[in-house]
């Protein structure tokens, strides 16, 4: 992985279950500041934009975070993820990544 990240031009500030997640620090695969989600089931795969910014990261955790704390207790887990969604479109609209993908994927299993 070392290498990947080497070749994209980005440093591992997290993970997410077992995948590695990047802020890239130079510009080329990505734009400088992109946080990206490595897949260590196909490392060679190419990695799932996150976010155009640490803070936007920041931000769309937070929200998962504090939907799954509305719904912890209610049991509504397809009404959790719609919200999810709701707050995400606004910031995939027009995308060509896989940005809203990845994000439901993990809001799949955090709000599931």
């Amino acid at each position: 992985m070392a290498e990947r990240y080497r070749q994209h031009g980005a440093y591992q500030v997290a993970s997410w279950e077992a995948d590695p997640i990047c802020v890239a620090h130079t510009e080329g695969t990505f734009k400088i500041g992109q946080v990206v989600k490595y897949n260590t089931a196909d490392p060679r795969a190419r990695p799932a934009v996150l976010a155009d910014s640490f803070e936007q990261f920041l931000l769309i955790a937070a929200n998962l975070d504090e939907i799954r704390g509305r719904h912890a207790n209610a049991g509504e887990p397809t009404r959790a993820l719609r919200e999810f969604r709701e707050y995400l479109t606004p910031l995939v609209a027009g995308r060509q990544d896989d940005m809203e993908s990845t994000w439901t994927q993990i809001a799949g299993v955090v709000l599931g």
